[in-house]
């Protein structure tokens, strides 16, 4: 069987999981663990000013304390340590640092291990990333229908598929579903009605098919269609080869 990590949604079907890990090491416990890490991490800048501070500090209290005794006067004293305490210095490094952390893994969900990371995010001229999820919401649209010459017009094509789709919960099956209802038919009353699918049957990692309105329909993948002794046209497979060229 598959590794799952905690979290993981099934979307179609039904998963048989067996604990394998305790809290702490699954991976939810893992990725708190490092989040509490980048938040004790330092930066340079950090670094730097706390080892300004481990020799400035005690040369100002000293020295205040030196004018408190010579002018015999503690009010002069107390002044010149508030005046010349780096407070604000020493605490402006991590105050910056948490409040971007939060900012990072609240509102973009962006997890940065360690504080020197953000330093070193500063030279950087080129990014590379994952595309899905990172730069695009995961989410399909269709874009485009090709309709062989002599078979349907693209509007009832668009409807048998949405309604052979409807009943199915893969990504691509919402976004055929959406291209014909909109992704507000629920709540419109005038929204185009969906034929009734009988004998609907789903192939794992293929595709689907089912009776729609007394005709077999059927959405797939080459190997699908394949299996289904579908032999596509030569203008369907020229415009597949097209497709994949893209």
């Amino acid at each position: 069987g598959e590794r799952l990590l905690s979290g993981t949604v099934v979307v179609a079907g039904v998963a048989e999981m067996e604990c394998s890990a305790s809290a702490a090491e699954s991976f939810q416990g893992k990725l708190q663990a490092a989040v509490e890490d980048a938040r004790s991490s330092r930066s340079e800048m950090e670094e730097l000013v706390n080892r300004f501070a481990e020799i400035y500090t005690p040369i100002v209290v000293l020295l205040s304390l030196l004018l408190a005794l010579w002018s015999s006067n503690l009010t002069r004293g107390l002044t010149v340590l508030v005046s010349a305490c780096p407070c604000a210095v020493v605490a402006a490094a991590p105050v910056v640092q948490s409040c971007a952390f939060v900012r990072l893994l609240s509102d973009l969900q962006v997890l940065v291990k360690d504080a020197r990371a953000l330093d070193s995010f500063a030279q950087v001229s080129r990014l590379g990333t994952d595309k899905t999820g990172t730069l695009t919401k995961g989410s399909f649209e269709l874009h485009g229908v090709v309709v062989m010459p002599g078979q349907l017009e693209k509007t009832d094509l668009l409807k048998l598929l949405a309604a052979l789709e409807s009943q199915d919960s893969h990504p691509l099956a919402n976004s055929l579903v959406r291209s014909y209802v909109g992704c507000a038919a629920e709540f419109d009353q005038g929204a185009p009605q969906l034929p009734k699918v009988d004998r609907f049957t789903r192939v794992e990692s293929q595709g689907v098919w089912g009776i729609v309105e007394g005709q077999v329909v059927g959405a797939g993948s080459k190997r699908f269609l394949d299996s289904m002794a579908i032999d596509l046209p030569i203008e369907a497979e020229e415009q597949v080869k097209k497709w994949e060229q893209e």
